[in-house]
């Protein structure tokens, strides 16, 4: 097998690509024999086979094979292949895999699951919520957490620190109360790790129609309803 690529600039753990010869990737850039790419851990992060390349300032640990590229400041964790791009901040981790025809762009945080289209293009919020979030809908319908202030009301809380929540109540993201851009859920896992359950955490039912992005472990919404908190 011919090598396209060999590994140059040790840095700890982890190596600087250089092109071996000439190739095209299917974003329309054209490597040339000599250019240097992006990092990886070893010689097993990129495939010599195909036009897969590793540029700009991103850093795989995975691997990358077949036509993928993986460029900007994208890191990859997991598997990226076919014709798959992961660009800008975006992250790639170990239990995902990115292929087929997939874009994984701006801040997207891929954690599980198969990811074959650009989720955020057309707004595939259900597939979107897996892959960032592992948590799925029924019917349109998901469980989602945020953080709360209780007050001397059992069943009202703040959730910043003038406007407040009623349980069972839908609450609507305006410009008016606080949340021109919507409001951002997760769950309770991604809340434990930030350390945000040092005051209540509210359940929030919300509905797919809803969602206005998904993106760094969030999802954001135009409305929600609180179900319980704890």
């Amino acid at each position: 097998m011919e090598k396209k690529y060999e590994l140059i600039d040790k840095r700890e753990h982890s190596y600087r690509v250089r092109a071996l010869k000439d190739f095209t990737l299917i974003t329309g850039e054209t490597v040339k024999k000599g250019d240097k790419g992006g990092r990886v851990e070893s010689e097993k992060c990129l495939s010599h086979e195909g036009n897969c390349w590793i540029m700009d300032c991103a850093y795989v640990v995975g691997t990358v094979s077949d036509n993928a590229v993986v460029q900007d400041s994208a890191i990859v964790y997991g598997t990226v292949s076919g014709n798959a791009v992961v660009k800008d901040n975006a992250t790639v981790y170990y239990l995902a895999l990115v292929t087929d025809d997939a874009v994984v762009k701006e801040h997207q945080q891929i954690r599980c699951g198969v990811v074959t289209t650009d989720l955020l293009r057309y707004k595939q919020w259900s597939h979107a919520m897996f892959a960032e979030l592992g948590v799925t809908t029924v019917c349109e319908k998901a469980l989602l957490c945020t953080s709360a202030r209780g007050t001397e009301d059992p069943n009202v809380f703040f959730i910043n620190d003038e406007q407040t929540v009623t349980i069972g109540k839908e609450f609507i993201a305006t410009a008016e109360n606080g949340f021109s851009q919507g409001i951002g859920l997760t769950t309770a896992d991604i809340l434990d790790e930030n350390g945000w359950l040092e005051s209540n955490m509210i359940a929030c039912l919300i509905d797919t129609n809803d969602i206005i992005d998904v993106q760094e472990g969030l999802v954001t919404v135009t409305k929600f309803v609180p179900i319980y908190a704890e």
